[in-house]
């Protein structure tokens, strides 16, 4: 085609020419939606019809040169560039003349620096370079002469370009330079300078590329010398020039990156000759700029600048490699924000920087940073080892020979002392490690620091604050450093040489000890492989192997610290594993049975681990056990005592871990145990004592409880030792032992002197219990009392005191008969007693201290089970002593403000033991003499507590008073039955008000002792304690319903309490105690408590007290009054007992006064309506009265409104309402249920009537009630009249509501309630506007789950379809419409009744009425085929009827006529639908596009249901119906209303088979699914294929209806139609094109691209980008 330099749009003849000029002209549109959309049109328009769309968009640039947008223009270049791309080859050369030409012209017009225009324009040319680079160079060239500075544009594209087509640019890259190297020294201003640049690095880079890849360019003989010195002259210019005079940061970094790519290009000798000058220049850039995208630039750039100095042997390099390793490692030593994409990207090009130095000059590299490493400040150390770990992951070859050097050099960092120095040198060794560097000499050395990270703690080291972003925490590298020897014993195979056994050195050495669970996790890892694997170095030779410790100090090391599994960071299983795996190595004899073992102490550490607090004595005792077992396997003299010795060498470990020290201690003790030689054993207990710090309790423990195991086998030489060490003066020269211990303890004598008698005073309790039984009675009398009873005098001192109680109490264990097997008067008993009661007098009684008092109760319990028995004096003073120091106690969390929330609750935590520790002791107490008279003589020391108006007291003396007779009750001696149990009365009497204790606990611990008291009376009189009692035996569920706060609850069971007190308590001086106890309680300092035996003391009258009787009025109206005055629901109920009775006698005077109180009732009223509703002839006779009130009376009047006096307002009349409240609270009783059954359909259709009746209706003005005349309460300081009721909004439509819900509650069974409750129809009926949908849930349940009842509600409601009032009427049409739906219950002779009821009120006066008896017409079609064709010609007359309801202007009455006959349809006979089938389906017509979705989803689903009529006579007419509607129900079918969409789904499927095209009926069946989503685009685009075939003759019409559709005032129709036509019109065969008006069509899509609606243009564009064959 030959050039033509006038721009015409090359037209198809089409519409799609309007198409494209429509597209083009609205690609500015406001909405970003609707430009991607035009964008994506043009772009699918201009891949099939190139020329069209490109020359369209060139003539319209062209013709709107001066008056289009910015944006407009960018719009259209950008699609221009996607065609030019995608069809490249596709374009003839006129057109790509055309488009390089306006491309330039449009980058080149405005002579500013508009970058999105020109950025678009730019673009579009790089794309047609692809092919025309010869047609782009010459326009360009065109605005490239010489001596002229271009456009700024013209140059960044000839850049671009060089690069998106390197192999057809390279050879015009000389010729370019040739132009612009003399425009250098003319571009002054910074942004050509920044151009020129960019376009000569992309240049250098082309040139890169053509010359790496010559197998694949055109010419392969190009060679980057034949630039070198066009480059070389662009590097002066550039460096010697702009450079030095460039004040912008962006222009420097643009000639940076240009420097960067022009280093590869010049020659080499001249880049020798530069490098003196370039590196330090490029490298003083880095203080110029701040920015990290900057010096990410500047890296980058120098980074090839090395790359391609390293390629040439220079000296000159050579001597600068010093000032760059200097300045660049300056550079890594700075913080990285790692957030920063630029700074962490920066940071990788300067280590690859050193990684090209070290290519050439690894000797200088490596030393280098290796001298780094010994400077001061730790940022230099850190940025060293940054590098040196890049260089050993990446150097290869170059780094191999220096392993050894690297690994000398880094020595010295193992005495590091900065924690962020350590962290990467911890990094540092892990690369090491996977490069094999661990294997050569200094490898272990790199072991051992990482071992010794594991040891930090959080406070050993001194740290910066943690402001530094870069603070590392002692913790985070403790934890890191374990993570990396797990990494290393696990992944590194190579490491394993260097690891086994030198893992073992870090064993025993002190240093060590907070890392002995990560060192013993990867023993156990590495031991236990070699062990499988059976590897022939896993036995380790101890003489070999001279720097490991030997097996027995391992088996001493490794039994202490699994002694303490918590600590370490809970150690524990990492230890057994070592053990478990180390085993073969420290002895063969204790494989066996720690093989067997130690699994299972495994499991048993994991579920003490779990428990909330870790059993230490537990899990101490089963590590001595396994001791003790290894020694007895093993049964070696001389190697016990090594382990002995080894054992007492470790003790020096421990200085600073005095738990791992007790246990050392007791391990101690066991091993000496089974050894048999003195000297041993005294060298073991002086080096014991000497060991010990005696301000610490756990070491003392633990030499007491290793002395203690000692002395099973050497019981007198330890006591010897202890009677030595008590004896110690400290002016006096003693025995070596007594010497040592004067001189360990050389501070203050006295002090020191008191902390060993602590220690001695323990030892002998341990020593005592340990002891041989045989000798243990002679010692203590002889020897122990003797040394022990001199320090009772000592008081001041709180631990030896502690330690004394505990000696008392282990040496009267020791002395216990069941210990010795044999019976031993402790004669010096008493005087034990009198120290431990002086200790609790002497404790303080304002809070708990400490656990003397524990100790105390458990020293007493131990010597109270001694012989002979304790005398009245003592155990009295033990008793009131004992028990009154803790009940006396205040609450645990004391009020000052100066305890934490943690000290309370330990607090709490020390109380709730030392009650425990009482209760261990009354229990002693009460086995000492197992009578009633004891118990009797124990419980007076508690019972003054029980009242008490401290409520920790009240609960602490219940507490303990429900033990002791609990366990009195557990353990009764039957041969005391003789005796009178003279207590029951008093206690059960005193415990009683405490059933209602404000504590909850309190009540739980009262009701159960209780029942404990009965049971114990029950065993007295001759009952077995084995024989059921149901009342006394139920009284535990009575604690379950005391715990709850609602007062009725509590009411109930305190009455139930009652009952049982009043049935099972016996007569006689019990009972007389009992009643002076309640009455007693009724002055109680507890409201609740009082209460409570009000309760009791009413149920104990009623039941043997029933001659008590009032008068109705004056009782009533005393009651009444005095209810306002009771605090407390429990006393309210007490007294409102007394209505049950009156009811009996004067029900109709009580029934009239009850209603005259004022609504709402208050508590009291509707207690008394309840009370008479559990009397079934009373409720009988109640509601009988009430409905024929109700029958009788107006449920509301009519009132002018008190805020606008020209309208009125409903007013509910007071006594029907009244009755309805009284109704709702006696029906909430269950006893009521009788008497429902018997008035069902009467109360149901009141109830429902009132429901209806009270909507929109407001509560009357309440008056106060009449004052009655009543007595007056001469003791009452309060006048006796009532309190006016408390205000309270009572809507009466919500009350009728709640009264029905009450009612079916009552009446019905489950079933019904569930069914009411899902389907919220009590939400429903308190809604105005929702009321009438749950009349007909409720109709439908009754029909479904009580359809006995129907007929009779029927009748009664039948008579109100003719009231007065409008919502009677209502709500019967409402009822009975669904009754016929759920047909009547089963008995369809009722329809009858319901049909014709309903036809009468067709022409009713209300609206709603006409609306629910045509609905309940319709459903007719629900009962049956028999039924419809009974009342066909009325029922199909009625809906008609409907349908033309003049006064529905909302279409409600249409909407339900149209339902109802789709339900008809299904049922009916063809003859009946067949002469007014097409009338029908005209009427509903109109109702497709009404603006009501619901009016719209009952027509679509009517016309759905006629297609049942729609084969025989009437096939023909009502397919050209289907046909005609079709297109509105596929628009539809996209509809924003869910239920349409279901409707036009429903309709789909019913028509489909009718329309007689396989193809589209079967994609009706196929997609057309309610629960599926339908991709609407998708499913129309497939379905207008199969139009096109089978209703060729139809798409006329139906584009016609789409096109009307286009005018819908919903925007998602006008969206649907959009591409509905877009889709058809595509799928149309070009044969069938005729048959449309193609300009109707292009002038209506064209105006929907100026829709309001973005969703609808944005459909338009696509729609037009389908009709491209038009």
């Amino acid at each position: 085609m030959p050039m033509d330099d006038e721009i015409k749009v090359l037209k198809t003849g089409g519409k799609v020419d309007s198409f494209v000029e429509g597209l083009i002209k609205n690609a500015d549109d406001k909405n970003e939606l609707v430009q991607q959309a035009i964008s994506e049109s043009l772009h699918s328009l201009g891949n099939k019809h190139v020329e069209l769309v490109l020359s369209s968009c060139l003539h319209f640039l062209v013709v709107n040169m001066r008056d289009l947008s910015t944006d407009h223009r960018v719009a259209i270049l950008q699609v221009m560039e996607k065609i030019v791309l995608d069809n490249i080859d596709l374009i003839d050369d006129n057109i790509a003349h055309h488009v390089v030409k306006q491309a330039v012209s449009e980058m080149t017009s405005c002579k500013e620096v508009v970058p999105v225009w020109q950025t678009a324009a730019s673009n579009l040319l790089v794309a047609a370079g692809h092919k025309f680079t010869n047609k782009v160079m010459a326009e360009l060239t065109q605005h490239f002469q010489p001596g002229v500075l271009p456009h700024f544009f013209v140059v960044q594209t000839l850049g671009k370009l060089a690069v998106a087509s390197a192999f057809n640019m390279v050879p015009f890259i000389n010729v370019a330079l040739g132009t612009m190297l003399p425009m250098l020294g003319m571009a002054k201003q910074e942004n050509l300078r920044w151009v020129f640049s960019y376009t000569l690095a992309k240049f250098a880079e082309s040139i890169v590329y053509y010359v790496e890849n010559l197998d694949q360019a055109p010419d392969p003989n190009v060679k980057v010398e034949v630039f070198s010195d066009a480059f070389y002259s662009v590097y002066e210019m550039l460096y010697n020039v702009w450079l030095p005079q460039a004040k912008d940061s962006k222009l420097r970094v643009g000639i940076i990156r240009a420097l960067g790519n022009v280093s590869h290009v010049i020659s080499k000798a001249k880049l020798t000759e530069q490098l003196p000058k370039l590196i330090p220049g490029i490298l003083s850039l880095y203080k110029k700029h701040s920015s990290s995208l900057d010096h990410l630039a500047i890296t980058e750039s120098f980074c090839m600048i090395l790359d391609s100095a390293t390629q040439i042997d220079s000296l000159n390099l050579e001597t600068l490699w010093e000032p760059i390793t200097n300045q660049l490692h300056s550079f890594i030593c700075q913080p990285v924000d790692f957030s920063n994409n630029d700074q962490v990207k920066n940071q990788n090009e300067l280590l690859r920087c050193f990684a090209m130095l070290n290519r050439t000059y690894s000797d200088k590299v490596v030393a280098n940073l290796l001298h780094k490493l010994e400077q001061k400040e730790e940022r230099i150390r850190i940025g060293a080892l940054f590098i040196l770990r890049h260089l050993i992951n990446t150097g290869g070859h170059h780094m191999d020979i220096k392993k050894a050097l690297i690994i000398s050099g880094l020595k010295l960092l193992t005495q590091e002392p900065s924690l962020k120095v350590r962290k990467v040198f911890v990094q540092t060794i892990i690369a090491m490690a996977h490069h094999g560097y661990l294997e050569l000499e200094g490898g272990e050395m790199m072991i051992e620091f990482i071992v010794r990270q594991c040891t930090l703690q959080d406070a050993s080291v001194p740290t910066k604050k943690p402001a530094d972003p870069d603070y590392t925490s002692p913790q985070a590298l403790r934890s890191m450093c374990e993570s990396v020897l797990h990494l290393v014993v696990t992944t590194v195979e190579i490491m394993e040489k260097v690891l086994w056994p030198f893992l073992l050195e870090f064993i025993i050495p002190n240093t060590y000890t907070e890392a002995f669970g990560v060192v013993c996790k990867n023993l156990s890892s590495l031991a236990g492989r070699k062990r499988e694997r059976n590897d022939a170095d896993y036995l380790i030779d101890y003489e070999d192997e001279a720097n490991l410790p030997n097996a027995r100090q391992l088996i001493a090391r490794f039994f202490v610290m699994s002694g303490i599994p918590e600590n370490g960071g809970q150690r524990g299983c990492h230890v057994l594993n070592a053990m478990a795996s180390l085993a073969p190595n420290l002895h063969e004899d204790i494989v066996g049975v720690w093989s067997e073992v130690i699994p299972k102490m495994q499991v048993k550490l994991e579920e003490y681990e779990s428990q909330d607090e870790f059993p230490q004595k537990n899990w101490n005792d089963l590590i001595l056990h396994l001791l003790s077992k290894s020694l007895d396997c093993v049964d070696d003299e001389d190697w016990t005592i090594e382990l002995g010795k080894a054992f007492v060498e470790q003790l020096q470990l421990y200085k600073e871990y005095p738990e791992e020290k007790g246990f050392c201690l007791k391990c101690l003790g066991v091993v000496m145990k089974k050894a048999t030689k003195k000297e041993f054993i005294q060298s073991c207990m002086q080096a014991m004592f000497a060991a010990v710090d005696h301000r610490k309790e756990i070491e003392q423990q633990g030499l007491a409880a290793g002395l203690g195991f000692a002395s099973a086998a050497h019981f007198d030489s330890v006591l010897t030792k202890l009677e030595q060490a008590i004896k110690l003066d400290g002016g006096k020269k003693t025995s070596s032992l007594i010497s040592f211990i004067k001189e360990k303890v050389n501070t203050s004598e006295n002090a020191d002197n008191l902390l060993l008698k602590q220690t001695v005073m323990m030892s002998y309790g341990y020593v005592t219990l340990y002891a041989p039984v045989s000798l243990v009675t002679s010692r203590v009398d002889a020897v122990i009392v003797r040394n022990i009873t001199p320090h009772f005098s000592n008081q001041k001192d709180p631990i030896l005191k502690k330690y004394l109680i505990n000696t008392i109490e282990l040496i009267a264990k020791s002395l216990d008969p069941l210990h010795l097997h044999r019976k031993h008067p402790f004669s010096d008993r008493t005087q034990f007693l009198d120290y431990l009661m002086t200790c609790v007098k002497n404790e303080s009684t304002e809070k708990l201290t400490g656990k003397i008092r524990i100790c105390v109760f458990s020293a007493c319990a131990a010597l109270v089970k001694l012989e002979p028995l304790l005398s009245e004096a003592d155990s009295h003073n033990v008793l009131h002593t004992c028990i009154t120091s803790v009940l006396s106690l205040p609450e645990s969390t004391a009020k000052g403000k100066s305890e934490t929330y943690e000290q309370q609750v330990m607090q709490q935590q020390l109380l709730n033991s030392t009650v425990q520790s009482l209760n261990s002791l009354l229990e002693e107490f009460l086995l000492t003499n197992f009578s009633p008279t004891n118990l009797q003589t124990i419980v007076k020391h508690i019972l003054p507590w029980v009242s008490s108006e401290k409520d920790n007291e009240r609960e602490k003396a219940v507490s303990v008073l429900h033990f002791l007779v609990k366990y009195y009750l557990d353990h009764m001696d039957m041969s005391n039955k003789s005796e009178d149990m003279v207590v029951l009365g008093e206690v059960v009497g005193k415990l009683i008000p405490r059933c209602t204790d404000p504590t909850i606990s309190v009540r739980n611990e009262a009701i159960m002792a209780i029942q404990a008291m009965l049971r114990i009376h029950l065993v007295y009189t001759d009952i077995p304690v084995d024989t059921a009692d149901k009342m006394v035996d139920a009284l535990p569920i009575l604690k379950e319903r005391l715990q709850k706060s609602d007062a009725s609850v509590l009411f109930n069971a305190v009455n139930d309490l009652a009952k049982v007190i009043a049935k099972k308590f016996p007569t006689g001086a019990q009972l007389t105690s009992l009643v002076d106890a309640l009455i007693e309680g009724l002055a109680d300092s507890q409201a609740l408590c009082s209460n409570g035996a009000c309760v009791v003391l009413n149920g104990v009258v009623k039941l043997r007290g029933a001659e008590f009787s009032h008068q109705v009025d004056d009782l009533l109206a005393k009651l009444h009054a005095r209810l306002y005055y009771i605090k407390y629901e429990q006393t309210r109920t007490g007294a409102l007992r007394c209505v049950k009775f009156l009811s009996d006698h004067h029900l109709d005077t009580l029934m009239q006064c009850l209603l005259s109180y004022s609504l709402p009732y208050d508590e009291s009223v509707v207690e008394f309506w309840k009370i008479l509703a559990k009397n079934p002839s009373s409720a009988d006779r109640v509601i009988e009265t009430f409905l024929e009130m109700l029958k009788q009376s107006m449920p509301y009047e009519e009132k002018t409104s008190s805020a606008d006096k020209k309208t009125s307002e409903k007013v509910a009349t007071l006594q029907p309402l009244s009755i309805v409240m009284a109704l709702k609270y006696m029906l909430e009783v269950p006893e009521v249920k009788e008497t429902v059954g018997k008035y069902y359909h009467h109360l149901f259709g009141a109830l429902v009537l009132k429901v209806g009746s009270y909507h929109e209706v407001r509560l009357p003005t309440l008056a106060e009630p009449p004052t009655r005349k009543i007595s007056t309460d001469k003791k009452s300081k309060t006048p006796s009249k009532p309190k006016p009721g408390k205000a309270v909004n009572i809507v009466p439509s919500v009350l009728c509501v709640e009264t029905l819900k009450t009612f079916f509650e009552i009446a019905d069974n489950e079933n019904i309630c569930r069914v009411l409750e899902e389907q919220k129809v009590w939400i429903k009926l308190q809604s105005t506007s929702d009321y009438v949908c749950g009349i007909e849930s409720l109709a439908s349940c009754l029909a479904m789950h009580n359809p006995s009842q129907i007929t009779n509600i029927i009748s009664s409601l039948r008579s109100f379809l003719s009231t007065l009032y409008d919502t009677d009427r209502i709500v019967v049409a409402a009822l009975f419409g669904q009754l016929i739906k759920d047909k009547c219950g089963g008995d369809l002779t009722l329809v009858d009744t319901l049909v014709g009821s309903l036809m009468g009120r067709l022409v009713d006066s209300c609206l709603e009425v006409r609306r629910l008896c045509v609905r309940g017409l319709g459903n007719i079609g629900d009962t049956g085929t028999e039924m419809v064709q009974k009342y066909s010609t009325t029922i199909l007359s009625a809906m008609m009827s409907g349908m033309d309801d003049r006064d529905d202007i909302d279409n409600l009455v249409t909407t339900e006529a149209m339902s109802g006959l789709s339900k008809i349809l299904l049922s009916i006979n063809e003859s009946h639908i067949r002469p007014i089938l097409i009338n029908i389906a005209l009427k509903i017509r109109p109702c497709f596009e009404k603006s009501e979705s619901s009016v719209r989803a009952a027509a679509f689903k009517l016309f759905g249901n006629l297609a049942k009529f729609g084969n025989g006579p009437s096939a023909m007419p009502f397919l050209e119906q289907i046909i005609s509607n079709l297109t509105s129900i596929l628009l539809h079918l996209n509809d924003h209303e869910t239920g349409v969409v279901l409707a036009c789904k429903h309709t789909l499927r019913l028509v489909g088979p009718l329309l007689n095209s396989e193809g589209t009926n079967g994609m009706f069946q196929k997609y057309m699914i309610d629960s599926a989503q339908l991709h609407y685009g998708e499913f129309i685009n497939d379905l207008c294929k199969s139009l096109v075939i089978d209703f060729k003759e139809h798409i006329p019409n139906f584009i016609t209806s789409i096109i009307t559709a286009f005018k819908s005032p919903w925007p998602e129709i006008r969206s649907n139609a959009a591409i509905f036509l877009g889709f058809l019109m595509n799928a149309l065969p070009d044969s069938a094109h005729s048959l449309v008006n193609h300009g109707h069509i292009s002038s209506a899509l064209l105006a929907l691209l100026g829709d309001p609606d973005f969703k609808v243009r944005s459909k338009a564009a696509e729609a037009m980008s389908l009709l491209s064959n038009y």
